[in-house]
């Protein structure tokens, strides 16, 4: 099993703006996960007021065999 780690920055509709590899075990799998992260979309951040606002979140992608 292998992870890898991406930063991602997120607008207030929930499509990716930045994807950061922020750990990658080689092989090319920092690459894939962050290519996946780049053509998902989230759960946008909310603000006190329930509105949808810009956020970021670590993800953690396990990749087993």
């Amino acid at each position: 099993m292998a992870a890898a780690t991406v930063h991602i920055k997120v607008d207030a509709v929930g499509r990716p703006t930045d994807v950061l590899v922020a750990g990658d075990p080689g092989h090319g799998f920092g690459a894939a996960a962050k290519a996946c992260a780049e053509k998902a979309s989230f759960e946008p951040a909310k603000d006190d007021a329930g509105r949808a606002v810009a956020g970021e979140l670590i993800l953690r992608v396990l990749f087993k065999r």
